[in-house]
């Protein structure tokens, strides 16, 4: 099963079940934006928490926290290292 991208700040369904066993569903954060912000808001937590505040933990925010996705971090890195140096993003 593929997997999708939910609400403004994009929180993978890898991380569903997680949120379930809190108590957080798919439709709250499809149609509550301040919990899908709190919740993307955590997973950027965990991710800084780990990595620091670097480029590895943003990319690792949307490809995952696993070691095996490393490669897909460093694509989502230059990506946006691409779109910064054209002015489309700050840094």
């Amino acid at each position: 099963m593929p997997s999708i991208d939910i609400g403004l700040m994009q929180i993978n369904s890898q991380h569903i079940n997680y949120l379930k066993s809190l108590g957080i569903t798919p439709y709250q954060l499809r149609n509550d934006a301040c919990m899908n912000i709190y919740t993307g808001a955590y997973f950027l937590a965990l991710a800084f928490n780990k990595w620091g505040v670097t480029w590895q933990a943003i990319g690792a925010y949307n490809a995952g926290f696993k070691n095996n996705e490393i490669q897909t971090r460093v694509s989502h890195k230059t990506n946006l290292g691409t779109l910064i140096k054209h002015g489309c993003a700050q840094q």
